[in-house]
């Protein structure tokens, strides 16, 4: 049997008589990149939220490496590995980018939010942790200037390092390239696939960007509706009969 990090048994999340996600099941492998694509309004988003916490599921079961995790809060699957970006970028923009990094960093020490670290052999590791990340995003000669000042793609590059701040094992990206331009995208999808290749993570995806999905997923699962209609690599997918007619309207 194929190994899995995380694993959905018959997922549901239903309001009222409205089932968003229906009976999903999900095999992330790990090390892998994962996509979830679907129209709009096929239940993406709901799914992200159900497997990171942030919406309770009606039924089923969610695993990470073996254990049930559907019962726990936001913050016990943080701590468990499990990490995210949201849609709408999420960030402190009268903070600097430099701030900003450092602040998702204490959060992952245990610090606190906006608790300054006092004793200098944690502010120095603190400072120096922001900067290795901000070098790896080429986000570096930004450090000092305000969140809300970078481009949009610059913003959304900032937040997925944030995201990474934690140093989870399942990264969640929700629509990582929603706004940017065409050379961000190219430098976005550099950039995850080098980061699974490295080792150690696994990335799960929602990405309108058909271009990026095919080129550095290893399985795309595709929704309609809240059920899952299609899954496979991107070769399947792109041959599979359903999707086209669910997702690319043939």
């Amino acid at each position: 049997m194929t190994e899995t990090v995380l694993r959905a048994r018959k997922l549901t999340v239903r309001y009222g008589a409205f089932l968003a996600v229906d009976s999903v099941d999900l095999d992330v492998v790990p090390g892998s990149v994962h996509a979830i694509i679907g129209p709009n309004g096929a239940g993406k988003t709901t799914l992200f939220n159900a497997l990171s916490g942030l919406v309770g599921i009606s039924s089923g079961q969610i695993e990470l490496r073996g254990e049930r995790i559907d019962g726990l809060p936001v913050s016990k699957r943080l701590q468990r590995g499990l990490s995210r970006s949201f849609q709408v970028t999420n960030l402190f923009f009268d903070l600097t980018v430099h701030e900003n990094m450092r602040l998702a960093l204490q959060g992952k020490s245990g610090l606190g939010a906006f608790n300054f670290v006092t004793q200098c052999s944690s502010q120095a590791s603190l400072v120096e942790g922001a900067h290795h990340l901000l070098e790896r995003f080429s986000l570096e000669h930004k450090a000092r200037s305000f969140a809300g000042e970078l481009s949009h793609g610059e913003q959304r590059r900032l937040e997925i390092g944030l995201a990474l701040a934690s140093n989870p094992s399942v990264l969640f990206l929700d629509e990582p390239t929603a706004g940017m331009g065409s050379e961000d995208i190219d430098f976005t999808k550099r950039f995850l696939s080098g980061l699974v290749e490295a080792g150690g993570l696994t990335i799960v995806l929602i990405e309108h960007n058909m271009s990026l999905v095919m080129d550095i997923s290893d399985t795309i699962t595709v929704l309609q509706q809240g059920q899952k209609i299609a899954e496979g690599s991107a070769d399947v997918i792109r041959a599979d009969a359903a999707v086209r007619a669910a997702y690319l309207g043939e």
